[in-house]
């Protein structure tokens, strides 16, 4: 090789060289400025047992804390969540002292026990995951608790969805935001709002009436003007930003709880923001059909599809954006080069703690390795999974409110397309009841997207369900509380 050619070679293997170094480095540069925080809870012992004991109360007592170097006196303390108060390690929610807060204005600290979290930082893992996306999200980091200088354990301190947050994302605190606060709050006519949806801002002014009338036109708008009707009402790139985002996450508890619906009153856009996000990355979840919802989805009819993500799954022109969106996503930082050193960041800060968690006895040091492991497999399979189902499964498609009071019901629903080309049928069952018993429900295969309903059937409500089948997928239609009334 000649001198010239040799000096030219080393220079293209230094260039080479300095750039993959300079990616890992900017691709990893977050993770030096992981940390975990400590929390000591001074209390009287006392009343600790009692809220304890009575975790379904809300009633609160008061403590000091010290949040690493920082002292807070004068805060009030109770159990907080929902399923996880019936836990033995319960959440907590420390109410801080308006005279004493932090200097970023936080008011409240949320401390989930992370009860069913074998890997203890799934939820830290996802709002990361989101918010270097680029989407508006709550920050949620794991801590060690102690209380009256004995160490309790992990939890995770998830940060508020409040005025501090909207302010701090470039949100007006002025305008209407609304969290979908039980289950069941699927943005559906079915829902209850008063019961199922808080609202956090403008509590004395209208009510409920904007999200009323998103949740009608949700439902009424029309197949063909739903494309612009989403770029009309809500903020339509973070639109598709937040869907693709739960697709990769396997987020599916935000689907009927768990998450705020922001309106922009001066825009007249909506927007979504993620909520309580433990149960995401779960390597069960991995092949999980981008188009099932809710558990309901496949068992029952007990709970209303939310039309806010179906409607843009089966719209195609949309799907093309989410699908790109994905795309992009992966690309950028869902993906092991960029989070494995992150994960195993946080695996190196809490090995130490691992054995002095309260819930500890419940999960043994090879079960905890076991599902950091699964987070990861679940990074590396989650992308081609939805690329394989985006290819190949059926589409999306809705069930259509019948006649309800027909004493000869004719169900029917909107066609659904096979990317390969493969002829679908169409499993169709209706029950008397609405988890769909087996000698109570009649099954019926058929190759159209309509069937009438000869027999005979006693008075009554009745529930029916449609899967499209494919011979490899089987892709349950959508707007799921679905029902009929034989008079």
């Amino acid at each position: 090789m000649k001198p010239l050619t040799m000096i030219r070679f080393f220079i293209l293997i230094f260039i080479i060289i300095f750039f993959c170094i300079e990616k890992v480095f900017s691709q990893n540069k977050d993770v030096n400025v992981l940390k975990l925080d400590k929390i000591n809870i001074y209390c009287n012992k006392t009343d600790f047992n009692l809220i304890y004991r009575k975790p379904y109360e809300n009633n609160y007592i008061s403590v000091d804390l010290i949040y690493n170097e920082t002292k807070l006196d004068k805060v009030k303390m109770r159990i907080r969540g929902d399923s996880s108060r019936r836990f033995s390690k319960k959440s907590l929610k420390l109410k801080l002292n308006q005279n004493n807060l932090f200097p970023d204005g936080v008011t409240d600290i949320n401390l989930n026990g992370l009860q069913l979290d074998k890997s203890f930082i799934r939820e830290a893992i996802a709002t990361f995951v989101i918010t270097k996306s680029g989407y508006p999200c709550f920050l949620a980091q794991p801590v060690i608790v102690s209380l009256n200088d004995t160490c309790i354990g992990l939890y995770m301190n998830v940060g508020a969805v409040d005025d501090y947050f909207l302010e701090s994302n470039g949100l007006d605190k002025r305008n209407n935001l609304y969290k979908a606060d039980k289950d069941s709050a699927c943005l559906s006519i079915y829902d209850n709002l008063e019961s199922m949806w808080q609202k956090k801002t403008n509590k004395d002014i209208n009510g409920f009436n904007d999200l009323q009338e998103l949740i009608l036109l949700l439902d009424t708008v029309s197949e063909e003007e739903y494309p612009e009707f989403a770029k009309a009402i809500f903020d339509y790139d973070k639109m598709v930003h937040i869907i693709a985002l739960n697709l990769l996450l396997g987020n599916h508890s935000t689907y009927y709880h768990n998450y705020f619906m922001y309106h922009d009153l001066t825009k007249n856009k909506w927007l979504m923001l993620p909520w309580d996000l433990d149960n995401t990355l779960f390597l069960e979840d991995c092949k999980k059909n981008y188009q099932t919802g809710n558990y309901s989805d496949e068992v029952n009819s007990e709970m209303a599809s939310n039309l806010f993500f179906e409607r843009a799954l089966a719209t195609p022109i949309i799907l093309k954006d989410i699908k790109k969106k994905v795309f992009e996503i992966r690309n950028t930082v869902f993906n092991n080069e960029f989070l494995n050193p992150v994960i195993d960041k946080y695996v190196k800060q809490l090995t130490p703690y691992i054995k002095m968690d309260a819930a500890f006895n419940t999960v043994s040091f090879s079960e905890w390795e076991n599902a950091i492991n699964n987070i990861k497999e679940f990074i590396d399979k989650r992308y081609k999974n939805l690329m394989y189902q985006f290819d190949h499964s059926p589409s999306s498609f809705r069930l259509h409110k019948p006649n309800y009071h027909n004493k000869f019901p004719i169900l029917s629903w909107s066609n659904s397309k096979d990317p390969d080309n493969k002829s679908l049928s169409y499993i169709l069952k209706y029950s008397s009841t609405s988890d769909f018993v087996s000698d109570k429900t009649t099954t019926v295969k058929i190759s159209d997207n309509s069937f009438t309903i000869k027999d005979v059937l006693k008075k009554g409500i009745y529930y029916w369900k449609v899967f499209a089948d494919d011979g490899e997928f089987l892709i349950p239609g959508f707007d799921n509380r679905s029902f009929f009334i034989i008079e």
